[in-house]
């Protein structure tokens, strides 16, 4: 009996664990299970690295422009070919003689567009260098190329790529390889051509008329990529041909690989070719990323791309979190008004719908791309640029619910709310069609300890109760301080990580960088340690200096002893790093996300970021601070002048990133 009991004693045991451990596994079963991204090979080249394409999934929001001949008369991007407008007459729409369609571009200014998409709270911008109508917002030397160089004398792109990058914003080019302009391209063969509004007819001479359209794409594609700098996003548009088929289905005509096929029966000409280093001839993928080779791209050229856009349609997104069953990174592309380029008199998506497409993006695991679309004269319509403006503010509250974040770790019930996760923090995102001031979340699993909950909107606090099921019921939401978006953070005892659902937190959680006017306000400090320090560099002897300076974004700098409350310092110890915070000014030293020696330290409001914790390594008796999130130091540079930036640095062993704490 003894023995019985015995066995009877270890198998119950044995059932119990099993039957406690599917207990876990089913009260954790309702986490999106994600499929880690592998990049794939196609067409002889490889996707790009779940690192370089990272940046696109933390970036989050980010503006899309189209603006071209066809702002001129204003009936959108397509007007040339829905109204079968003669290439010969379309041009026309770029000379002062075509009075009120006169694409004039008086009023451009790439400034402007920067700064409302940073006052936007957006981390990108994308502009439109040639649609299918075959006008270039850049100089060409093909000599069928048709340019801004030719028609205004200049080159907007350039412009353009500098007023964002100088903004410190991502900068990504649109190309599309369609040319209205060529009858070939409605006929490559020579030998059947396909519908077309300028009735085009069969004709052996469009074989060559598409070889030329092909060269053309080839001389430009190659100028985009190597004559403005870094660019970090090519959304090509448009690989199908006689817009029939896929895009994919017109690769044997583009060759969008990584190489060309020395019989294609559509050559490209010495002149517009590229090889590598063996001679091999370059396709266009292969030219792109042999001079950007950070560079993500789109499907649309006929080579299988770096994300998926899901373009157009409704603004709203349904269905389950996206990248779960494919690891792949997917964009949202969506424009404010009736069409893509500008239409006179047009409707523009109000406040609610922005806030909704958002939140439903980010909750998707979708950023959001917004299309704008400038007036002829260059200037982003009123009714878009409020509404912009109003969506910054919102973010400049709850950015850190949308930035560097992920959907999950529940499916969203769409039209209600769904979440976004970042480490330990988990965020609800409630819609207006939700009703009611509690919510209960789906079941959180035994291994997950809520700590606290709170309105990330103001962040203050609120009360729940954790249900058996090992959910929780928040109540006390507060959904008339912004009822389009009410948004809730939840506080893990310890980070939620699922396969290739993990941030890397580079890009800055905050928002809004306009500068301000100095402020000299000084702000008490709330920190329980009331103790302030002043840092000063060992090599130069200046010290870091907040200027007293209010605004977000804005430099921290170095200057000598002033004895003002703008070189006192408070370091707020937090396990393995420490915050450091203005007693001017309440501002934070911020990294910015930056990752390239010698860019500037910011300051910026708390924000819980990586950007803003520092791990403290002693030198003797001296300090270095390294930021968490880029892994670089504070480096005063050597520099000896008053009001000098305060930058970053990967370890150099300098003294210049060492500092006294006085």
């Amino acid at each position: 009996m003894k023995i019985l009991f015995k066995i009877f004693l270890f198998l119950g045991l044995i059932v119990t664990a099993l039957f406690g451990t599917l207990m876990i596994n089913a009260q954790n079963a309702n986490f999106v299970n994600f499929t880690p991204r592998t990049p794939q090979t196609d067409m002889g080249l490889i996707q790009q690295s779940n690192s370089n394409t990272a940046w696109l999934q933390d970036a989050k929001f980010g503006m899309f422009i189209h603006w071209g001949v066809y702002s001129g008369p204003g009936q959108g991007e397509w007007y040339m070919h829905d109204s079968a407008v003669a290439p010969s007459n379309y041009a026309k729409f770029a000379q002062p003689s075509s009075g009120n369609n006169y694409f004039q571009a008086d009023q451009y200014d790439p400034n402007a567009w920067a700064q409302l998409a940073l006052d936007a709270g957006m981390k990108y911008v994308t502009l439109t260098t040639r649609h299918h109508d075959g006008y270039a917002l850049f100089p060409s030397q093909h000599p069928s190329a048709w340019t801004s160089m030719q028609t205004h004398g200049k080159d907007f792109i350039d412009s353009f790529v500098t007023a964002v990058r100088n903004k410190d914003l991502k900068v990504g080019l649109y190309y599309s390889p369609i040319n209205w302009q060529f009858p070939g391209y409605y006929d490559v063969y020579g030998t059947g051509c396909k519908s077309n509004p300028w009735n085009y007819i069969t004709d052996i001479a469009h074989k060559e008329n598409a070889r030329i359209m092909k060269n053309l794409v080839y001389e430009q594609v190659k100028y985009i990529v190597t004559k403005y700098g870094r660019i970090d996003q090519l959304w090509w548009d448009g690989g199908w041909i006689s817009e029939q088929g896929s895009d994919r289905d017109g690769a044997f005509f583009w060759e969008p690989g990584q190489y060309r096929s020395s019989t294609n029966q559509w050559p490209v000409d010495s002149i517009y070719s590229d090889s590598d280093a063996s001679g091999q001839p370059l396709g266009l993928m292969g030219i792109v990323r042999k001079y950007q080779p950070n560079i993500i791209a789109t499907t649309r050229s006929g080579w299988m791309g770096d994300f998926i856009n899901e373009e157009g349609g409704s603004p709203t997104v349904t269905g389950p979190i996206r990248g779960a069953d494919n690891g792949q990174v997917y964009e949202r592309n969506v424009t404010m008004s009736n069409k893509w380029g500008y239409v006179n008199n047009s409707s523009y998506m109000d406040y609610r719908t922005v806030i909704r497409l958002l939140s439903d993006s980010v909750v998707h695991n979708m950023s959001l791309m917004l299309n704008v679309s400038p007036d002829r004269h260059g200037v982003i319509p009123i009714q878009e640029q409020d509404v912009l403006r109003r969506v910054g503010v919102f973010l400049s509250k709850v950015g850190e619910s949308v930035y560097n974040t992920r959907g999950g770790p529940w499916q969203p019930v769409d039209g209600q709310y769904g979440f976004t996760k970042n480490g330990n923090k988990i965020y609800i995102h409630i819609l207006p069609n939700y009703s009611g001031t509690t919510i209960t979340t789906p079941a959180f699993g035994n291994n997950n300890v809520v700590t606290g909950v709170y309105n990330v909107y103001d962040k203050t606090s609120l009360s729940f109760v954790k249900n058996s099921d090992t959910s929780i019921t928040i109540s006390g939401l507060n959904r008339t301080q912004h009822s389009d978006d009410t948004v809730v953070g939840i506080t893990l005892n310890e980070a939620i990580d699922t396969p290739n659902n993990t941030p890397t937190t580079t890009i800055p959680t905050n928002t809004l960088t306009t500068t301000i006017p100095t402020s000299t306000a000084t702000v008490p400090p709330t920190d329980q340690n009331n103790s302030y320090i002043k840092l000063c560099n060992i090599s130069t002897g200046l010290y870091i200096d907040g200027m007293g300076s209010s605004s977000n974004g804005s430099a921290a700098c170095q200057w000598g002893n002033s004895n003002s409350n703008n070189q006192q310092w408070t370091i707020i110890n937090s396990g393995n790093y420490v915050m450091i915070k203005n007693r001017a000014t309440g501002l934070y030293l911020d990294g910015m996300g930056r990752t390239s020696n010698g860019e500037v330290c910011g300051q910026w409001n708390e924000s819980g970021s990586a950007n803003q914790q520092w791990i403290k390594e002693m030198m003797g008796a001296n300090v270095r601070f390294k930021n968490r999130a880029t892994g670089l130091y504070l480096d005063g540079m050597g520099t000896t002048s008053n009001g000098s930036n305060l930058c970053q640095w990967e370890n150099s062993g300098s003294t210049n990133q060492q500092w006294q704490i006085q």
